[in-house]
Protein backbone atom coordinates (compact mmCIF):
# COMPACT_ATOMS: atom_id res chain seq x y z
CA UNK A 1 0.00 0.00 0.00
CA UNK A 2 1.22 3.49 -0.71
CA UNK A 3 2.44 5.83 2.28
CA UNK A 4 0.34 9.39 1.58
CA UNK A 5 1.52 12.08 2.81
CA UNK A 6 -0.71 14.54 4.57
CA UNK A 7 -1.44 16.43 1.20
CA UNK A 8 -2.67 13.48 -0.13
CA UNK A 9 -4.61 12.02 2.86
CA UNK A 10 -6.57 15.18 2.76
CA UNK A 11 -6.99 15.46 -0.87
CA UNK A 12 -7.95 11.48 -0.98
CA UNK A 13 -10.32 11.48 2.54
CA UNK A 14 -11.33 14.85 2.92
CA UNK A 15 -14.18 16.25 1.00
CA UNK A 16 -13.11 18.01 -3.00
CA UNK A 17 -16.24 18.16 -4.76
CA UNK A 18 -14.52 17.71 -7.77
CA UNK A 19 -13.24 14.25 -6.91
CA UNK A 20 -17.02 12.93 -5.87
CA UNK A 21 -18.36 12.50 -9.67
CA UNK A 22 -15.16 13.15 -11.93
CA UNK A 23 -12.78 10.57 -9.87
CA UNK A 24 -15.91 8.54 -8.06
CA UNK A 25 -14.21 9.19 -4.92
CA UNK A 26 -17.51 8.99 -2.89
CA UNK A 27 -15.83 7.83 -0.03
CA UNK A 28 -15.39 10.94 0.72
CA UNK A 29 -18.79 11.80 1.78
CA UNK A 30 -18.50 10.39 4.75
CA UNK A 31 -14.16 10.34 5.50
CA UNK A 32 -13.91 14.13 5.78
CA UNK A 33 -15.59 14.27 8.70
CA UNK A 34 -13.46 12.10 10.60
CA UNK A 35 -10.53 14.67 9.57
CA UNK A 36 -9.40 17.66 11.54
CA UNK A 37 -6.70 20.28 10.55
CA UNK A 38 -6.04 20.94 13.78
CA UNK A 39 -5.58 20.01 17.42
CA UNK A 40 -7.46 23.26 18.15
CA UNK A 41 -9.90 21.98 15.42
CA UNK A 42 -10.78 18.91 16.94
CA UNK A 43 -10.39 19.74 20.50
CA UNK A 44 -13.19 22.12 20.09
CA UNK A 45 -15.56 19.93 17.64
CA UNK A 46 -15.26 17.28 20.29
CA UNK A 47 -15.98 19.51 23.30
CA UNK A 48 -18.85 20.18 21.56
CA UNK A 49 -19.83 17.24 21.12
CA UNK A 50 -19.33 16.08 24.19
CA UNK A 51 -21.30 18.90 25.86
CA UNK A 52 -24.71 18.20 23.56
CA UNK A 53 -23.51 14.86 22.16
CA UNK A 54 -24.28 13.14 25.55
CA UNK A 55 -27.61 13.75 26.49
CA UNK A 56 -28.46 13.41 22.61
CA UNK A 57 -27.42 9.84 22.89
CA UNK A 58 -28.77 9.34 25.99
CA UNK A 59 -32.31 10.32 25.10
CA UNK A 60 -32.27 8.87 21.77
CA UNK A 61 -29.80 5.54 22.25
CA UNK A 62 -26.40 5.04 20.26
CA UNK A 63 -27.61 3.48 16.90
CA UNK A 64 -29.91 5.99 16.30
CA UNK A 65 -27.67 8.74 17.40
CA UNK A 66 -24.97 7.61 15.33
CA UNK A 67 -27.46 7.45 12.11
CA UNK A 68 -28.46 11.06 13.18
CA UNK A 69 -24.36 11.95 13.13
CA UNK A 70 -24.04 10.78 9.68
CA UNK A 71 -26.58 12.29 8.37
CA UNK A 72 -25.78 15.70 9.75
CA UNK A 73 -22.55 15.04 8.23
CA UNK A 74 -23.13 13.78 4.87
CA UNK A 75 -25.81 16.40 4.29
CA UNK A 76 -22.96 19.28 5.15
CA UNK A 77 -20.86 17.33 2.38
CA UNK A 78 -23.88 17.16 -0.27
CA UNK A 79 -24.45 20.94 0.37
CA UNK A 80 -20.37 21.78 -0.11
CA UNK A 81 -20.89 19.97 -3.25
CA UNK A 82 -23.83 21.24 -4.46
CA UNK A 83 -22.71 24.88 -4.33
CA UNK A 84 -19.22 24.61 -5.57
CA UNK A 85 -19.03 21.15 -7.86
CA UNK A 86 -16.37 21.85 -9.44
CA UNK A 87 -14.33 22.89 -6.49
CA UNK A 88 -10.89 21.49 -6.07
CA UNK A 89 -10.22 22.85 -2.26
CA UNK A 90 -10.83 20.06 0.41
CA UNK A 91 -12.99 20.05 3.03
CA UNK A 92 -12.49 18.20 6.06
CA UNK A 93 -13.87 18.57 9.98
CA UNK A 94 -16.62 17.49 11.90
CA UNK A 95 -18.33 20.62 12.17
CA UNK A 96 -21.71 20.18 9.96
CA UNK A 97 -22.29 16.64 12.17
CA UNK A 98 -21.49 18.55 15.48
CA UNK A 99 -23.79 21.37 14.36
CA UNK A 100 -26.53 19.03 13.54
CA UNK A 101 -26.30 17.55 16.52
CA UNK A 102 -26.54 20.68 18.63
CA UNK A 103 -29.51 21.51 16.63
CA UNK A 104 -31.18 18.49 17.92
CA UNK A 105 -30.47 19.43 21.59
CA UNK A 106 -31.97 23.07 20.96
CA UNK A 107 -35.14 21.66 19.55
CA UNK A 108 -35.61 19.01 22.77
CA UNK A 109 -33.98 21.63 25.21
CA UNK A 110 -35.18 25.38 23.95
CA UNK A 111 -35.14 26.88 26.54
CA UNK A 112 -32.10 25.69 28.08
CA UNK A 113 -29.32 28.30 28.71
CA UNK A 114 -25.97 28.01 27.86
CA UNK A 115 -22.90 30.37 28.44
CA UNK A 116 -21.17 32.02 25.45
CA UNK A 117 -17.65 32.25 26.65
CA UNK A 118 -18.97 30.92 29.79
CA UNK A 119 -20.45 34.54 30.15
CA UNK A 120 -23.02 35.72 28.63
CA UNK A 121 -26.22 33.12 29.08
CA UNK A 122 -28.34 32.84 25.79
CA UNK A 123 -31.09 30.22 25.10
CA UNK A 124 -30.44 27.22 22.80
CA UNK A 125 -33.41 28.07 20.45
CA UNK A 126 -31.89 31.58 20.25
CA UNK A 127 -28.17 29.92 20.07
CA UNK A 128 -29.10 28.23 17.22
CA UNK A 129 -30.04 30.94 15.12
CA UNK A 130 -27.47 33.18 15.94
CA UNK A 131 -24.77 29.99 14.64
CA UNK A 132 -27.12 29.83 11.79
CA UNK A 133 -27.02 33.52 10.97
CA UNK A 134 -23.26 33.26 11.08
CA UNK A 135 -23.16 30.82 8.59
CA UNK A 136 -25.08 32.10 6.26
CA UNK A 137 -23.76 35.51 6.33
CA UNK A 138 -20.13 34.46 5.92
CA UNK A 139 -21.25 31.84 3.32
CA UNK A 140 -22.46 35.00 1.12
CA UNK A 141 -19.81 37.36 2.37
CA UNK A 142 -17.09 36.31 -0.37
CA UNK A 143 -14.21 36.39 2.01
CA UNK A 144 -12.26 33.55 2.40
CA UNK A 145 -11.78 32.39 6.27
CA UNK A 146 -11.18 29.39 5.99
CA UNK A 147 -14.48 27.77 7.25
CA UNK A 148 -17.01 25.90 5.20
CA UNK A 149 -19.93 27.56 5.87
CA UNK A 150 -22.15 26.21 3.65
CA UNK A 151 -21.05 22.50 5.55
CA UNK A 152 -22.24 24.25 8.31
CA UNK A 153 -25.39 25.22 6.95
CA UNK A 154 -25.74 21.87 5.63
CA UNK A 155 -25.47 19.90 8.62
CA UNK A 156 -28.33 21.83 10.36
CA UNK A 157 -30.22 21.88 7.40
CA UNK A 158 -30.02 17.61 6.66
CA UNK A 159 -30.76 17.51 10.37
CA UNK A 160 -33.38 19.23 10.80
CA UNK A 161 -35.37 17.85 8.09
CA UNK A 162 -34.54 14.50 9.18
CA UNK A 163 -36.03 14.94 12.53
CA UNK A 164 -39.10 16.73 11.28
CA UNK A 165 -39.28 13.47 9.30
CA UNK A 166 -38.47 11.51 12.42
CA UNK A 167 -36.37 8.80 10.27
CA UNK A 168 -34.36 7.54 13.52
CA UNK A 169 -34.28 4.63 13.76
CA UNK A 170 -37.37 2.47 14.62
CA UNK A 171 -38.95 5.50 14.10
CA UNK A 172 -40.37 4.76 10.63
CA UNK A 173 -41.79 1.52 11.77
CA UNK A 174 -43.64 3.00 14.51
CA UNK A 175 -45.25 5.48 12.11
CA UNK A 176 -46.11 2.85 9.77
CA UNK A 177 -47.42 0.66 12.21
CA UNK A 178 -49.42 3.47 13.49
CA UNK A 179 -50.65 4.57 10.26
CA UNK A 180 -52.05 0.76 9.98
CA UNK A 181 -53.63 0.60 13.14
CA UNK A 182 -55.51 3.86 12.41
CA UNK A 183 -56.66 2.61 9.13
CA UNK A 184 -57.98 -0.92 10.48
CA UNK A 185 -59.87 1.40 12.78
CA UNK A 186 -61.57 3.76 10.55
CA UNK A 187 -62.46 0.27 8.71
CA UNK A 188 -64.04 -1.35 11.76
CA UNK A 189 -66.11 2.00 12.76
CA UNK A 190 -67.48 2.14 9.25
CA UNK A 191 -68.14 -1.65 9.19
CA UNK A 192 -70.12 -0.64 12.53
CA UNK A 193 -71.96 2.40 11.56
CA UNK A 194 -73.02 0.13 8.17
CA UNK A 195 -73.91 -2.40 10.60
CA UNK A 196 -76.03 -0.41 12.98
CA UNK A 197 -77.96 1.19 9.62
CA UNK A 198 -78.76 -2.26 8.35
CA UNK A 199 -79.98 -2.54 11.94
CA UNK A 200 -81.69 0.29 12.05
CA UNK A 201 -83.36 -0.34 8.51
CA UNK A 202 -84.56 -3.77 9.37
CA UNK A 203 -86.03 -2.46 12.46
CA UNK A 204 -88.01 0.37 10.78
CA UNK A 205 -89.09 -2.75 7.56
CA UNK A 206 -90.37 -4.73 10.82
Amino acid sequence: LPIWNRDEITRNLGLVPAYLCAGGKVWQLFTYMFLHGSVVHIVFNMLMLWMFGTTVERQWGSRSFFWYYLVCGTGGALTTWAVGPSSQTPTIGASAAVLGVILAYAMMYPDRKVFIYFLFPIKMKYLVWLLAAIDLFAAFDGRQDGIAHFAHLGGMLFGWLYLKQDWRAGALSRKLRAQNARRKMEANSKRTEREQLNRDQLTRET
